[in-house]
């Protein structure tokens, strides 16, 4: 697929809005924070870059510092991609390794983590739905050992039904073209400036592309 040039520019600038922030945080209270701030806006870039291009979206978030956000973002882009389950599945279980370093455990509540393990479960649920028991083993078991819940799994069935590789439109930002390219560089905070580069990236994939993948239509 030949994605258009200012697509992956956009996507590109948006993802280096994760980095505003200091790369280091060894007590991992920041990362943290960034992950709550940022989780939405980036695994919504995540999707539509993973559908586009999921090669070259996996090496990308590769370079993202934060752990949460790297594992998050991850799951994200495979849900759409086009690869094997044989390519998916290991890529799948080296994202839910990334997060689960003892200093960032340390810092995480339950929710953050619930979060985290529902994005990657959802993405096993698209491509394969059988590995929802063992995914549920591995990541909450944790806080819940030995309460594996059917409904849970319908839970995640139901949200990888619904979900799409396009954003949400409700989490464009207000106005067009010209004030989103202004939010992208002077936007107040980095997921101000991350959503204008998602909405210009949307906004730069022509309508050949669009149909070919199933995209709503322009309003």
């Amino acid at each position: 697929m030949v994605v258009p040039a200012p697509v992956l520019f956009w996507l590109e600038k948006g993802l280096a809005q994760v980095e505003a922030f200091p790369a280091v945080d060894y007590g991992g209270e920041f990362y943290l924070r960034q992950f709550q701030a940022l989780l939405p806006p980036v695994t919504e870039l995540a999707r539509l870059w993973g559908r586009l291009d999921p090669q070259r979206a996996a090496g990308a978030l590769s370079a993202v510092y934060n752990p949460l956000l790297r594992s998050a973002g991850h799951a994200a882009a495979l849900e759409f991609a086009t690869w094997p389950v044989s390519a998916i599945a290991p890529a799948l279980r080296r994202a839910e390794r990334e997060n689960l370093t003892a200093a960032v455990r340390r810092r995480l509540d339950e929710l953050a983590q619930l979060d985290l393990w529902d994005q990657l479960a959802v993405a096993w649920a698209r491509h394969w739905p059988e590995a929802l028991p063992g995914v549920y083993a591995r990541l909450h078991a944790r806080l819940r050992p030995g309460n594996y819940s059917a409904l849970w799994t319908e839970v995640i069935l139901a949200r990888a039904r619904a979900r799409s590789p396009w954003p949400d439109p409700g989490s464009q930002p207000p106005g067009g073209p010209p004030q989103w390219r202004r939010a992208a560089t002077w936007g107040l905070t980095p997921g101000a400036r991350l959503r204008a580069c998602l909405a210009l990236a949307v906004h730069a994939v022509d309508e050949p592309l669009r149909r070919s993948l199933g995209a709503p239509r322009r309003g």
